[in-house]
């Protein structure tokens, strides 16, 4: 579990309406997203969740460490992160890497392998995540994440999906960036839509919908 990438952002400016247009397309979602619940379905708001990651790049290798906090649900958890980064030429990079998931999931410590992808294209980025959990006496999880942004200036608007096992959500995304001074740092807002959840006493289907808020640094 990441949260956005921001290395190698794509800053190059562009057609004014253009970027307007794609604006609204993208952010549109948040209206019509929620409308796709059926009679009986509930929609409950699950609450805010908060993501706090720092991230480094050393020679060909990369680190990170992230803390993950569901303040509803007296969830919190960290996850580390190293492996080698694979440059693909100027347009994007892949990044196989092991590390820890402290708390996964029943108390409990959880080995991970993962995989992250970035590409650019034009003004455009997409980043791909997927992850391998595992531990003794546990069932393995397989966690995926997936984003596409629109990049101008120091901001960023898109879309992303999100899932763990059958579990998914989906929703829209606003960022922006700026330089502190060596350091870098990467802020995001982004809403969630999860349709699989588990269904209430009655049975019908529950909508989860929720607001995660992202910090990020790099050096």
């Amino acid at each position: 579990m990441s949260g956005p990438c921001f290395f190698g952002r794509n800053n190059e400016k562009g057609n004014l309406m253009k970027k307007f247009m794609c604006i609204v397309g993208l952010m549109g979602t948040l209206v019509l997203l929620p409308r796709a619940a059926q009679a009986e379905t509930h929609n409950e708001w699950t609450g805010t969740e908060v993501l706090t990651s720092a991230q480094s790049e050393f020679s060909m290798f990369r680190a990170s460490v992230t803390y993950f906090w569901i303040p509803k649900a007296d969830v919190g958890m960290f996850m580390t992160y190293v492996g080698p980064k694979l440059e693909l030429g100027d347009w994007g990079w892949i990044s196989p890497q092991v590390g820890l998931a402290s708390n996964w999931k029943n108390d409990t410590d959880f080995f991970l392998t993962s995989v992250w992808g970035f590409a650019k294209f034009s003004d455009f980025t997409l980043f791909l995540e997927g992850d391998y959990y595992m531990a003794e006496g546990q069932n393995p999880d397989i966690y995926s994440f997936g984003a596409l942004d629109y990049n101008w200036a120091d901001y960023n608007a898109g879309i992303h999906s999100e899932g763990v096992d059958e579990i998914f959500g989906f929703g829209t995304h606003f960022g922006a960036s700026s330089a502190l001074g060596d350091w870098g740092w990467h802020g995001e807002i982004q809403y969630y839509v999860k349709p699989t959840g588990p269904p209430d006493a009655d049975g019908n289907t529950v909508i989860g919908h929720a607001l995660r808020v992202v910090n990020q640094l790099s050096f």
